[in-house]
């Protein structure tokens, strides 16, 4: 079996045709789209540096710095052992010690990204950004702790100023795009796919997600021309075949439809909106 691409479309499928749910905040899977919830895991080992009362005062006395500095290398030290439980609490110690310590901050910031505590890591890099905001080896790990903690505006904000500075990968103008898909900036994000198939022709994903973002700007021939390319390049991408099923079930072709989410359904028996689609198709069959 021909192996699939390890991601999910991020279009919306929009309503069905005969249903008016402008109103309705209670949508089934299918119409709320393929968005896969991200659940975040806690890490046992979650300091959070002390509300210090000298956080917004002067500069801290040479006492504080030099105690703050010797918690610094104490914590790097660890860290280099990636011993990163053991590094949090001498961070946490240097910022509540010295809390302008970009170095210390930034230190923390990494310590947490480690241990996938993604809010605390999020949260130490950008008092990196206040303190200095034109530090940009931050950027990068904001942009992608926004994007895994589901904060769209944020990572839209970081993607955009890190690739305007550095040269960006091919997965980061891909997460660029899902986030402003997630800001429904389709036009932007469409263009961002552009992108990506001038240098990749057979990029699936990019080319998968910018169907969808044409069927969520209700341009339906261009979803259906692009979700059909998709599948010349990859007969069996179920995404592809749902989404043009419901393409064409948008543009008024029934027919089409429903052979499309036959077709899904075949491929995906138990899949995550199996039970919408076949409820879908009896609709269909149901006006016929």
């Amino acid at each position: 079996m021909t192996q699939q691409p390890n991601t999910e479309p991020l279009y919306k499928e929009p309503r069905f045709p005969q249903e008016d749910t402008r109103h309705d905040v209670t949508v089934t899977p299918i119409r709320r789209g393929l968005k896969q919830r991200i659940t975040h895991r806690k890490h046992p080992a979650r300091i959070t540096p002390k509300k210090s009362e000298h956080h917004d005062a002067q500069r801290p006395s040479p006492q504080r710095l030099e105690a703050s500095t010797q918690a610094l290398q104490t914590g790097k030290g660890f860290m280099q052992a990636l011993q990163w439980n053991e590094a949090i609490p001498y961070l946490s110690e240097a910022v509540d010690l010295n809390p302008k310590s970009v170095a210390a901050w930034h230190a923390l910031g990494q310590a947490y990204h480690a241990l996938d505590v993604h809010e605390l890591a999020f949260d130490a890099f950008q008092e990196v950004l206040r303190l200095d905001p034109f530090n940009a080896s931050v950027l990068k790990p904001l942009a992608n702790l926004s994007e895994t903690l589901r904060v769209w505006d944020k990572a839209v904000h970081y993607f955009q100023r890190f690739i305007s500075l550095f040269e960006a990968s091919e997965s980061d103008y891909f997460a660029y795009a899902v986030a402003l898909e997630h800001q429904e900036r389709y036009a932007d994000a469409i263009a961002v796919y552009d992108t990506l198939v001038a240098k990749d022709a057979k990029h699936l994903p990019a080319l998968n997600n910018r169907a969808g973002c044409y069927m969520n700007l209700n341009e339906y021939e261009q979803a259906i021309a692009g979700f059909r390319h998709v599948l010349r390049l990859m007969p069996n991408f179920s995404r592809a075949i749902l989404g043009l099923a419901i393409a064409q079930d948008m543009a008024g072709q029934p027919a089409h439809a429903i052979l499309g989410y036959h077709r899904y359904l075949h491929l995906q028996p138990s899949g995550g909106h199996a039970q919408t689609v076949q409820e879908r198709l009896e609709e269909l069959r149901s006006v016929r």
